[in-house]
């Protein structure tokens, strides 16, 4: 789709909620981490398959920086970022973020962790054969752990990850050769990336650099983007997280990209934290873009957006 095979993890995901979110489902919105953070898993252990573990691991690294940041987003209401969330007089639309999906895969893997990855995989076969064509609560996942992987709970402090918000200090951390590369790049700062460094540089490699890296001026983002054609890319993965950086810098010609690419794209993944960005450094021009742009939009997106 994107011309260099870097959305096969995405593809990878929409398959897996074949099994985990179709065939296996969540009984509702508040359980919906049932579906996402499964599925973010499955996509993982796919990656890793076809791509190597160390892509895996990477992709695993900048989903957590996305989720440190979407829970610093829910400062003013923790409670959101749960795994089992209580939507009593809250919309589900207004509650949506990446924490399930990220918190849910984070759990799981502080679950294989423990028991290893053999006893594990055992659980997910017979998880998804005892409640295929179900649709079940957290407390039908907590039960099978219990009664499979009998003290696994316990030894992960699911109470935690489950009841309690933010993320837990036990969560696995993602660690790799490649991953130790770019963290590298990162405390080297702007004036030290050159194309030697980015070369091979995959678009989650530049993503854990963009999320990772200090904060930038408008002159480190000129310079950026005269070495490496940032504003101009064709990969929306690089490019969403190229712009929100350089708006945050007040780079010129960034401001004008972000309001073309918000009428390309319909993922909330990328419309989120782009409007995000405008807004804070223009809100009414932000406003005029959602006006010109949202009858295109998904209608969950548009009013997640607005």
């Amino acid at each position: 789709l994107a011309g260099d095979r870097s959305l096969v993890n995405v593809v990878a995901h929409e398959l897996a909620h074949s099994w985990t979110g179709n065939l296996v489902s969540s009984a509702s919105a508040e359980h919906f981490w049932l579906n996402e953070g499964f599925t973010v898993f499955a996509e993982r252990r796919i990656v890793e398959a076809l791509a190597g573990a160390e892509v895996a691991i990477m992709q695993a690294a900048l989903g957590r920086q996305e989720l440190d940041r979407a829970v610093a987003g829910f400062a003013e209401h923790p409670e959101l970022t749960r795994l089992h969330v209580h939507l009593a007089g809250v919309d589900p639309h207004e509650a949506f973020s990446i924490v399930p999906y990220e918190k849910g895969y984070l759990l799981l893997r502080a679950l294989e962790e423990h028991v290893g990855r053999a006893r594990f995989d055992g659980f997910l076969r017979e998880y998804l054969g005892t409640y295929r064509f179900r649709s079940i609560p957290t407390d039908d996942f907590t039960a099978m752990v219990e009664k499979l992987l009998p003290g696994a709970l316990a030894a992960v402090d699911s109470a935690a990850w489950l009841d309690g918000p933010g993320v837990p200090g036990n969560a696995p951390v993602a660690r790799s050769a490649r991953l130790e590369a770019v963290q590298r790049a990162c405390a080297a700062g702007a004036a030290g990336l050159d194309g030697a460094t980015t070369r091979g540089w995959t678009p989650v490699e530049w993503g854990l650099w963009l999320e990772g890296a200090a904060a930038l001026d408008a002159a480190a983002c000129a310079a950026l983007d005269a070495r490496f054609g940032l504003t101009a890319q064709k990969n929306y993965e690089i490019v969403a997280a190229w712009l929100r950086v350089a708006i945050a810098a007040g780079y010129a010609p960034a401001v004008e990209r972000v309001q073309s690419l918000l009428g390309e794209v319909g993922r909330m993944k990328f419309l989120r934290p782009l409007y995000q960005a405008l807004a804070r450094h223009d809100v009414a021009l932000a406003r005029r873009c959602f006006e010109r742009w949202r009858s295109g939009y998904h209608p969950i997106a548009a009013q997640v957006v607005s």
